[in-house]
C-alpha cells in the first residue's frame, strides 16, 4: 500500500471541511427555526390572532376588574365580578367545545371494515 500524496490529503481535507460547513449550516438553520417558533408561540399576538373571541373576553374582563379596583364604588365592583364570572363561564364553555372538537378531529377513524366479515365471492 502506498502512502497518500499531498494532493490526496488536500482533497480529503477539502471534502471534510465542506461536510463540516454543511453540517454547521444545517444546525444553524434548525436553531433559527426553533427560535422563531418559540418567539411566535410565546408572543401574545399569536393567541389574539388564533383565538380572537376569548382574547377579547379576557381583555374586557381584565378591564372591568381593573376599573372596579381603581374605583371604590360597590356597584362597579359587583357588576365587574358578575361580568367576570359570566365571561369566565362562557370562556370555559368555549374552550371545552374547542378541545372536544379537536379531540374528535384527531381521533382515529372507526369506519374501517373489519377483517372478519369479508364478502368472499
Amino acid at each position: 500500500m502506498s502512502a497518500p500524496t499531498d494532493s490526496q490529503r488536500d482533497t480529503e481535507k477539502r471534502r471534510l471541511r465542506v461536510a463540516i460547513a454543511r453540517s454547521r449550516r444545517r444546525i444553524d438553520r434548525r436553531l433559527r427555526g426553533s427560535a422563531t417558533a418559540t418567539r411566535r408561540l410565546t408572543h401574545w399576538k399569536t393567541y389574539v390572532e388564533r383565538f380572537p373571541g376569548p382574547a377579547l373576553v379576557a381583555a374586557l374582563g381584565f378591564g372591568w376588574v381593573l376599573a372596579a379596583g381603581l374605583r371604590p364604588r360597590v356597584l362597579i365592583g359587583v357588576l365587574g365580578g358578575r361580568f367576570v364570572r359570566q365571561m369566565s363561564k362562557q370562556l370555559s364553555d368555549r374552550l371545552w367545545g374547542e378541545l372536544s372538537e379537536f379531540w374528535q378531529q384527531t381521533a382515529p377513524d372507526r369506519t374501517e371494515p373489519s377483517a372478519e366479515g369479508g364478502n368472499d365471492v
